[in-house]
Parts: C-alpha cells; structure tokens; sequence
C-alpha cells in the first residue's frame, strides 16, 4: 500500500472516530458502541479483533464447493461459512431450495481451486466438524461477497458474531437493489 493511500486512510479513520465520539457526548452513547458500529466499516471490532486477523490466518487451497457456503479444502477439511447461509442444494431426501444452484456455482467462480485466507471468529468447528471461518480469495471478503451479490443470507450463529452488523447491513442493500435471490423473478 501507498503511503499516500495509508496516509488517507488514516486520516479518515480519525475523522470519522472523532464524529462518532462527539456524537456519542451528546447523545450519552457509550464510545464502545460507537466504535463497534465504526469498525463494520473496517472489518474488525476491535483491537483484539485486529491482532487475531494478522496472526491467525491459514493459507489452504479449494478441492471444491459444496454448496453456496461450504468448501471443501486441498486437505480434506470442510470449511463452513461464518455469518452466513445460502439455499440448501444437497440435503438428503429434499429438492434443492429456490437460489441453491446459483449459490453453488457463484461461490465456484470465486473460489474454486484457488488459494484462501481463512480467518477465525470464536468457534473452530460446528457440530458437524466442519471449520468455521471467514474466507478471502486475493482482497474478496468472500462471505461479504455472497451476501452483497444476492446469493445468502446473513446468519446469526452465537457466538460467532464479529461480522454480523456487516452482513446485516449487506443483505439489506442487496434486498433493496433486487439482486440474486430477492430479485423479482429469481425464483419462480
């Protein structure tokens, strides 16, 4: 990165810290919530967050996609999406749900056989053994992405939360713009 650009960005970041902090004197809103509600726009919630993010990062690579939100990793593991849920494709016994193929296939382009970043929250595995992370393919916040375009849903899962707001907020913007499954004629 640039030191023009980092020095933008850091400027901005205390522009906007110091709005929400004047804010919050005059409303008697706690700093703390301000800066959860501040870091959605950063990606992190707070700096414990942030130094997890830089020292528990796993490098894998993608064997393949098992649906919208879980992958199957190089090593045999199954990774299963943090905050997020997509149309279930392959349930035994039960047609795949309105979406579940275009999920499945969005999530092939942007991660299949390639190499992710994978990022915990506070959870390692769910009840099936599958890894919960967060995924990154080159600068993409897959997860983010998913939600974004139209293709999941943002999940409440406690206590893997540190997202949540984000994904609320993005799921919110993709419903309001049509896009993937809120689309008009997406499932018909």
């Amino acid at each position: 990165m640039s030191r023009r650009r980092l020095f933008f960005l850091t400027i901005t970041f205390v522009a906007v810290s110091f709005t929400f902090v004047v804010s919050a004197e005059r409303t008697d809103v706690s700093v703390k919530g301000l800066f959860q509600k501040l870091s959605t726009i950063f990606y992190f919630d707070d700096a414990s967050d942030v130094s997890q993010w830089e020292t528990d990062w796993q490098t894998a690579t993608v064997f393949s996609v098992i649906d919208g939100d879980t992958i199957e990793l190089s090593n045999g593991d199954r990774v299963r999406y943090i905050g997020i849920d997509t149309p279930e494709r392959m349930k035994p016994s039960v047609p795949a749900q309105c979406f579940a193929e275009e999920a499945s296939v969005f999530n092939s382009h942007l991660v299949e056989g390639k190499t992710v970043r994978l990022g915990r929250d506070i959870s390692d595995r769910d009840r099936y053994g599958r890894l919960l992370r967060y995924v990154f393919v080159d600068d993409i916040f897959v997860n983010a992405e998913l939600v974004r375009a139209g293709y999941a849903f943002a999940a409440n899962f406690p206590p893997d939360i540190s997202k949540q707001e984000l994904f609320r907020s993005l799921e919110h913007e993709a419903r309001a713009n049509q896009r993937g499954l809120w689309a008009d004629d997406a499932c018909h």
